[in-house]
């Protein structure tokens, strides 16, 4: 059985830099190995040398130094947890991306590629994104020690009109205060790259490549009664909007759920500023184009209230059919997380959650 592979579109910069990495990677040790490729050039990003006094945990003494601490302590939070006897590896850089003095990217993640039909896979006719499917089939897919992931943050959060005054917090324990807490922002967007995400268009429930991703055969629609991977167009679209009516069917989390949920059961009570959080996932077909985009949307209800919220989109080009197969797609997987502040009119109100593509 021949293997399928689609490749997708590296954010901005990285084919401009990929042969000017500034410093060495950087490998994460854990049950998993992650290896971290620093793309940015020297004086910029994690080669920045602005002094900067250590803080919760981080020893670095430079922003650069902090900045690829920060990320290889979430890489290796990830790692701990995962298993895979081929190496999973990271594009990764920081770089100037949109923002005003009250929102901005804080950056995004996602898989370069995905496969289907490749040896050991579960499920025939399936998209696995590029970890996952390393890891299941036991060898490297595609061109060895490629990057399986790519990730890019914002260079300038907290500066003059780039969310002014709020900066991503270095430190490893959690106490960022006001600020943007890095490890966490990292990883949820790790978390879209190993594979949370389905790259079926919710829009119009068209699955991308003509084939459901893994994710579909785990996602049920209470009103049509069928697993995403079964329903017509048409059903996965109203399936996607359905709020409550769309559940998960995993055995090991629902087989989790008792250690973790009880039924009428107060396990933690929290005070102060109440949050609500939207997250969608929207997609976008245009010929041999596909666009994915996974919306995490955290509201803290109140005045002058802090907005979370995150894209993953992804965005490919025209499919290469010279190379006798599914061919190459250069694009999706990338997600972004952006912040901002907006004024509420009241404790009952939510703001509504943006959609933009990660930036490229």
């Amino acid at each position: 059985m021949r293997s399928r592979q689609f490749n997708f579109k590296s954010l901005a910069g990285i084919v401009a830099v990929v042969g000017l990495i500034a410093g060495a990677s950087q490998q994460a040790q854990a049950a998993a190995t992650i290896v971290i490729n620093n793309l940015n050039l020297p004086g910029v990003g994690f080669n920045e040398v602005t002094p900067a006094a250590p803080l919760g945990g981080n020893v670095g003494t430079t922003l650069g130094q902090q900045r690829l601490i920060a990320f290889t302590y979430a890489a290796n939070l990830w790692g701990a947890t995962l298993t895979s006897n081929q190496p999973i590896i990271i594009n990764a850089q920081f770089s100037a991306l949109t923002c005003t003095a009250t929102a901005a990217v804080l950056g995004s993640a996602g898989a370069t590629s995905v496969f289907r039909d490749f040896a050991n896979a579960p499920k025939a006719a399936t998209w696995y994104p590029y970890a996952l499917a390393n890891k299941i089939s036991g060898a490297y897919l595609g061109t060895l020690n490629a990057p399986q992931i790519s990730a890019n943050f914002n260079v300038n959060l907290g500066q003059s009109n780039c969310l002014t005054g709020t900066f991503f917090y270095w430190g490893l324990d959690g106490n960022h205060g006001t600020h943007i807490d890095f490890v966490a922002v990292l990883q949820h967007e790790l978390a879209h790259a190993l594979g949370f995400v389905t790259f079926t268009n919710g829009n119009t429930g068209v699955q991308f490549g003509g084939s459901p991703s893994i994710w579909d055969h785990f996602l049920f629609g209470t009103t049509a009664s069928k697993l995403w991977k079964d329903m017509t167009d048409a059903e996965r679209a109203a399936s996607a909007i359905s709020g409550d009516k769309l559940v998960w069917t995993g055995a090991n989390v629902n087989g989790a759920v008792p250690f973790v949920l009880r039924p009428s059961v107060t396990a933690l009570s929290i005070s102060g500023p109440r949050w609500r959080q939207i997250d969608n996932v929207v997609s976008h077909q245009d010929g041999d184009r596909s666009s994915v985009l996974q919306v995490l949307h955290l509201d803290r209800v109140g005045a002058g209230a802090a907005v979370y919220q995150s894209d993953v989109a992804s965005d490919s080009q025209p499919v290469d059919r010279t190379q006798g197969q599914a061919g190459q797609v250069r694009g999706p997987g990338q997600g972004s997380l952006r912040a901002g502040r907006q004024d509420l009119q009241g404790p009952g109100q939510l703001a509504p959650a943006r959609q933009v593509q990660a930036p490229r």
